[in-house]
């Protein structure tokens, strides 16, 4: 009788590819098929010709199972987004390894006439019996929680500090390869050490005691974070994080406006000023300090 494994897929990071943009850059993010399927999709990294994902993911096969593809694209915020390459991988080329694929792997064209450029690093293994890798279900929660926290935004901040203004250039490639290995390193903390010494990412080896060490304090953080008072627990009134007049966070973003059907994709976004606060959200055509312009507020409770 046939098995239905489990593939377990790591989409880890991209390098040389195309600029896709008008500024010379691209924001690619990677769509993943099993058997045409689409079974996943990475997260959008703007901004970026060396993009880093760290996503990991375990698929259930089906019992026909063919093929694996991955297709890397460019996200526009206007039109339909672009593609820059794919990858296909056989049943046979990922199991003729017991370890799977693990390597950096040339892109292909989708479009016969169109060139390709880049490649992208691939971990890919068939797991026919994946019990023994399963989470306790005290783990779930905080794994769930971290690996969300340190992916979306962790992760991500270290990699690209300039999209989160923390700096402002982007690092030369030199100091990128440096940030890559430091995201990782975070990452495998978020992950709460879960790939730690399974032969993957050797050359964290040496910081295994720490990146251990540090997943207590994780769990600590999580703990404190999601910790509600008894008061409020009780029906109290509940417990502000910041103080009402405490500037959250403010800047320009794409506001996206509900136009009728048959007009212009071009004006369905309109660039406005927000601003959070402790107390409310709001935004306007300019900056209070700039114009006193009408607003549209939503106070927080």
């Amino acid at each position: 009788m046939a098995k239905s494994g489990s593939l377990s897929i790591r989409v880890v990071e991209g390098r040389a590819l195309p600029a896709k943009d008008m500024s010379g850059s691209s924001d690619p993010y990677c769509l993943v098929k099993v058997d045409d399927e689409v079974v996943a999709r990475t997260a959008t990294i703007w901004r970026s010709l060396s993009p880093f994902w760290g996503e990991e993911y375990t698929v259930h096969l089906p019992l026909d199972f063919h093929h694996l593809a991955v297709y890397v694209l460019d996200e526009d915020t206007v039109g339909h987004d672009d593609t820059i390459g794919k990858i296909s991988l056989s049943k046979e080329a990922i199991t003729a390894d017991p370890r799977g694929i693990d390597s950096w792997i040339n892109l292909s064209r989708v479009d016969p006439d169109a060139e390709v450029q880049g490649e992208v690093y691939l971990a890919v293994q068939l797991l026919e019996d994946a019990r023994g890798r399963c989470l306790r279900c005290h783990d779930v929660k905080y794994l769930a929680t971290s690996g969300f926290l340190f992916l979306r935004f962790f992760a991500p901040a270290i990699l690209t500090p300039k999209l989160f203004d923390l700096r402002d250039q982007h690092a030369d490639p030199q100091t990128s390869r440096s940030l890559l290995l430091l995201a990782k390193a975070v990452q495998s903390i978020g992950n709460l050490g879960q790939q730690l010494g399974q032969g993957k990412e050797l050359w964290l080896a040496p910081l295994h005691p720490f990146l251990l060490q540090s997943i207590s304090r994780v769990r600590d953080f999580l703990d404190q974070l999601v910790d509600v008072d008894g008061a409020e627990e009780a029906g109290g009134p509940a417990c502000a994080l910041v103080q009402p007049s405490t500037i959250v966070r403010e800047g320009f973003l794409l506001k996206r406006k509900e136009e009728p059907a048959g007009l212009a994709t071009r004006f369905a976004f309109k660039k406005r000023y927000f601003r959070l606060s402790g107390q409310d959200l709001s935004y306007s055509k300019t900056p209070e300090w700039q114009a006193q312009s009408q607003r549209v507020v939503v106070v927080i409770e």
